[in-house]
């Protein structure tokens, strides 16, 4: 979508005009989010049987595991899950970027750890800004804003980590355009001055839509 936006810029714009929206924020905060891991584990239950009409489907479990693993999450979450206080960003400037500078980018980030929790991944969200000749209006997809039907994201790893307050993690989330018009994430996460790691592909192509979260409202409205 943002390759068509990018091009209609260079073909149509007029010299001074403007593009609505004029800049994107990708955001992205470590969460612990222990119900909806164990809801993806479990989806790989299956395959652990040994006896299928006999068949042995148990060496079929990892990977099962990994597809699961690998789908991002869409749907509201509560602040609440966020274990540390900061967010890393990554900005686009679309009166500028060219479409090559969408095809691959880099979020590297580090987080201070607020509080004793299992990490299970990242949640992610994006602001537009609209910038008019004299006021600039703001939409936001943040947990901590109403309602959009864009939601959140959850990339979760299939292996999480346990963190304590006062440790950092460090790592980056990199994305890279697939062939079916979308993105392949590579996230990778190290828990600062140990040997501890995880890593994890999500295919933001490949989405599980989990719409009904605690505390979030129900029926999701449209910003814009």
């Amino acid at each position: 979508m943002l390759e068509a936006f990018i091009v209609a810029r260079d073909r149509f714009l007029k010299k001074g005009g403007l593009m609505m929206p004029s800049r994107g924020q990708i955001f992205c905060q470590p969460i612990t989010d222990g119900a909806l891991w164990q809801e993806q584990e479990a989806k790989a239950s299956f395959w652990r049987t040994t006896d299928f009409h006999g068949v042995d489907l148990s060496s079929l479990h990892d990977k099962a595991l990994d597809e699961y693993f690998s789908q991002a999450v869409v749907g509201y979450y509560s602040p609440e899950i966020s274990v540390s206080d900061e967010v890393a960003t990554f900005s686009f400037d679309f009166g500028t970027c060219l479409v090559q500078d969408l095809r691959t980018f880099t979020i590297p980030f580090s987080f201070s750890i607020t509080k004793t929790a299992i990490l299970h991944g990242f949640g992610c969200w994006f602001d537009a800004f609209f910038d008019g000749t004299t006021e600039r209006v703001v939409l936001s997809t943040s947990p901590k804003a109403p309602g959009t039907h864009w939601y959140q994201s959850r990339l979760l790893l299939r292996r999480p980590i346990a963190v304590n307050p006062g440790q950092t993690i460090s790592g980056s989330l990199a994305f890279a355009v697939n062939d079916r018009l979308s993105y392949d994430v590579a996230v990778q996460v190290n828990l600062d001055g140990t040997s501890v790691a995880s890593s994890q592909t999500v295919r933001l192509d490949d989405q599980m839509y989990h719409y009904l979260s605690p505390g979030q409202p129900q029926v999701p409205h449209a910003s814009a």
